[in-house]
């Protein structure tokens, strides 16, 4: 006997906003969620990474964390981090949401949508304007990595404010990558959100 065919409907879009200080594991829970559950990873950053790769900056370089620090020729001995935040702020200073809406042009329509290094209130608001849009699920973790330098003191090393209604959870790093993962995906599954 063959068993009734079930309607399952396909699981909800998820858009998972990773906040935290540089260097706290933003970026490396995201490939791990990635690399486990098929989100598709995305950065406010992309479009300004993009814009310094054409000016000859290896892409690996604004990625890696270990070169990000290190004065690069190719951005006229800037470091990446550095030219990175500077264009960032020439961006804001045309318009608030210069970078919002570079990004939000640039969004792919994948369902599992994690987006690393949400800085400012805006974008984090821009992020949940997604969800609403795709009528997705949005979570919003903070990600903290104790006994670790909070970084720069550039206006863009900061943990934004959750848009109204939304509760920020927080993670805390002081484990291995599949460690942080898990805590991660421990969260999403609290949220009734399953990756």
């Amino acid at each position: 006997m063959v068993p009734p065919l079930v309607d399952v409907p396909p699981p909800r879009p998820v858009v998972l906003v990773l906040c935290g200080y540089q260097e706290h594991g933003k970026t490396t829970a995201a490939l791990w969620l990635e690399r486990q559950y098929g989100f598709h990873r995305t950065s406010f950053a992309d479009p300004i990474r993009a814009m310094l790769v054409a000016q000859g900056c290896p892409s690996l370089r604004l990625r890696s964390g270990q070169w990000k620090n290190v004065p690069c020729d190719e951005l006229c001995g800037m470091s990446p981090r550095a030219a990175m935040e500077s264009l960032g702020d020439w961006g804001r200073d045309l318009s608030s949401d210069f970078w919002i809406r570079a990004w939000d042009r640039t969004l792919p329509q994948a369902g599992l949508v994690v987006v690393d290094d949400a800085r400012y209130d805006l974008e984090a608001a821009a992020a949940l304007g997604v969800a609403r849009r795709r009528d997705a699920a949005f979570v919003m973790i903070e990600v903290f990595r104790p006994d670790h330098p909070c970084g720069t003191s550039h206006g863009s090393n900061r943990v934004p404010v959750a848009p109204a209604g939304v509760i920020a959870d927080h993670v805390i790093n002081d484990g291995s990558v599949d460690v942080l993962g898990a805590r991660v995906a421990a969260v999403l599954r609290e949220r009734g959100v399953s990756p």
